[in-house]
């Protein structure tokens, strides 16, 4: 409705910035660029054509695939998208005699089913006329005017997508200058659906870079703090719930956000000496229970004394990687243990400390893990977990670390998600 659209539309482009660290949505003018040029070179020739109108003739033209991949030995393949099955048709009661649900998006957009790709994903990094398939070239190449195959390397994988114009089509009813969908094998089904369903930005972000993330109960009721550190200049990282609602934090050093649990898209950005680096990924922040034991993340940083949350996480490194010796203190906090009638809590903490290395050289080496244990006495219902470990006790290499406690009083076990880090 009118009274929603820029609400819409600021949810929708806000997911898509692909750079986090500026104030401007550079994906914006990008998207208008192609569509400009979708205009110009992808656009609908014969929007009238009966395959764009008619589910009965797209079922035929699946029939006609299905018969070509036999030809071809790929009988494994699914019916292309743009079929009725692929539940890709958008309603048509824009379109005049066509019945809802007939037309194609292509018929839609106005534009034909490269348009469709161009639009989300822009030029393709391969393009190959004469072939379907850019990862499978083989045999005999087809007109390079009727035949072409794109090939986008993604953070989905490498897509590759086939296509073919409809004059091509063994169905002379089907005769027109759009391209339609042919994929030849399981992988481009796949990879069209998976073009058609996302979107890349062509802004580059070339920058490869270590970070972490860690969740720790907040002080405000119903809350996770979440902390975020990488290695760069300065970095940006902003959590979008459900609703496309987003939280952000931004600069250098250690970032934390305070969001309530679920499930989230995480985007985080980092910039060194002028380059791009760039994430986007599903992430869960985790709930912490007052009454169910649980613990917060291993903060582990390189100090010759006891340190506090704050402390602890601004000095562990983004790369996880330590100074040989070096002291190192843990940090962990405790939640959800059983009191006595005192009042105290009691429970059993395990530092394991795992050397990461080949099979074989674990065998020939018969390397341990590096171990500490203790009891412990608080008295609450929760604490705060910190050692200070001796150079000497830890052997430089790559190891596994958690840390597992045991409540005493109901005997009940937790353990830490695990860090890889390095001594060196």
């Amino acid at each position: 409705p009118p009274g929603e659209r820029r609400r819409f539309f600021e949810r929708f482009w806000v997911t898509r910035d692909p750079n986090l660290l500026t104030a401007g949505n550079e994906r914006i003018a990008e998207h208008f660029r192609r569509l400009a040029y979708t205009r110009r070179y992808f656009r609908l020739l014969h929007p009238m054509n009966l395959y764009q109108r008619s589910l009965r003739y797209r079922a035929l033209i699946a029939a006609t695939q299905r018969d070509f991949l036999e030809d071809r030995a790929q009988r494994q393949a699914d019916p292309y998208p743009g079929a009725e099955s692929d539940r890709l048709l958008a309603a048509s009661r824009q379109l005049p005699d066509v019945r809802p649900g007939d037309a194609t998006s292509s018929a839609l957009a106005g534009f034909d089913a490269r348009g469709l790709i161009y639009i989300r994903h822009g030029p393709p990094d391969v393009l190959l006329r004469g072939y379907f398939d850019p990862l499978n070239p083989v045999g005999r190449a087809e007109s390079p005017l009727d035949v072409e195959g794109w090939l986008y390397h993604t953070s989905q994988g490498t897509l590759s997508i086939g296509f073919r114009r409809a004059s091509g089509s063994l169905i002379a009813e089907m005769a027109g200058g759009d391209f339609i969908f042919l994929p030849t094998n399981r992988r481009q089904a796949q990879g069209t659906r998976v073009a058609l369903e996302t979107d890349r930005s062509a802004l580059p972000a070339p920058l490869a870079t270590r970070a972490w993330s860690a969740f720790f109960k907040s002080a405000e009721l119903g809350f996770t703090d979440a902390y975020y550190k990488a290695q760069g200049d300065s970095a940006a990282v902003v959590l979008w719930d459900a609703e496309g609602q987003p939280v952000r934090a931004s600069g250098p050093g250690l970032l934390q956000l305070t969001v309530p649990p679920g499930g989230y898209d995480l985007g985080v950005d980092v910039v060194s000496a002028g380059v791009l680096g760039r994430a986007r990924r599903e992430t869960i922040v985790p709930a912490f229970s007052l009454v169910e034991l649980g613990l917060s993340s291993l903060a582990l940083a390189p100090a010759a004394a006891l340190l506090d949350r704050d402390a602890a996480l601004r000095g562990m490194p983004a790369d996880l990687v330590y100074p040989a010796r070096t002291p190192l203190a843990a940090y962990v906090e405790v939640y959800g243990l059983a009191t006595d009638r005192s009042g105290r809590s009691q429970y059993h903490v395990r530092y394991a400390f795992e050397p990461v290395r080949p099979l074989t050289a674990r065998l020939l080496s018969g390397a341990r893990p590096v171990v500490f244990e203790f009891d412990r006495t608080v008295v609450a219902g929760a604490a705060v977990e910190r050692l200070v470990i001796e150079p000497d006790k830890l052997p430089g290499g790559r190891y596994r670390v958690t840390v597992a406690v045991t409540d005493l009083q109901r005997n009940v076990k937790s353990e830490s998600v695990a860090i890889e880090v390095t001594i060196r």
